[in-house]
């Protein structure tokens, strides 16, 4: 009876390590502090110090997880504008946004939606919802960060400091059935370098599928700012 269970729990497992699609390999430990072969989920090592020369690894596969699509820089520009048309065959994309800091002070940070590859970008329709408030309508685009009354002094300051984080998540934008959803989880630091948490939701008021978008500030420029777009699969 224990040999049969041991048997069943051996199929057991190789199934759910097939379904997450990971498999075992071994790097040196050189490979492992540079991550340089891997896509790496958990490293275990122990005892490096007596002498350890490699190490088994738990790894994803490359065609499951996050696949990074796009990243870069962006300084002294108008928005950042992302075509989406070749990611057609993700479940969703993430976009990730770092040290987004404005030219101007006291502004919000938005993000518009096009539905035929960029030529275009739709400025009315967007609803974002905030945890700390009702829904409210911004003829902008997508309130990424900045706060919901719009208040002097409550948005992006552009001190050396002060800057916004975020990262927006876009799920089957590919659909032309629904009205396209976004989410949105960050910080930023206001006009007096005040924290702000961001934790907002929105959707824009037409069917339509996502095929690319644009990120920018309500007035001004983008002085400086990092991105990184991933595929979801």
């Amino acid at each position: 009876m224990m040999r049969s269970f041991l048997r069943a729990l051996a199929r057991y497992t190789d199934q759910w390590l097939a379904s997450w699609a990971y498999s075992f390999q071994t790097f040196s430990i050189g490979e492992v502090l540079a991550a340089s072969k891997m896509d790496q989920i958990e490293v275990n090592i122990r005892d490096h110090q007596h002498g350890l020369s490699s190490v088994s690894v738990l790894t994803r596969e490359s065609n499951a997880g996050l696949v990074l699509l796009a990243s870069g820089t962006v300084a002294a520009a108008a928005s950042l504008s992302l075509v989406l048309t070749g990611y057609t065959a993700y479940r969703g994309l993430l976009l990730v946004l770092a040290g987004f800091q404005p030219v101007t002070d006291d502004v919000q940070l938005l993000l518009r939606v096009s539905t035929d590859g960029g030529s275009t970008y739709d400025t009315t329709g967007y609803i974002t919802n905030g945890v700390a408030a009702a829904a409210y309508t911004t003829t902008s685009g997508f309130v990424v960060a900045g706060s919901a009354s719009g208040g002097a002094g409550e948005q992006v300051g552009n001190a050396a400091v002060e800057h916004a984080d975020a990262v927006v998540t876009i799920l089957n934008q590919i659909s032309t059935a629904f009205q396209p959803l976004v989410e949105i989880e960050g910080c930023y630091l206001n006009t007096t370098t005040g924290l702000t948490v961001i934790s907002n939701r929105g959707v824009r008021s037409a069917a339509q599928d996502t095929d690319a978008v644009r990120v920018l500030f309500s007035s001004g420029n983008i002085d400086e700012g990092v991105y990184a777009l991933y595929g979801i699969n």
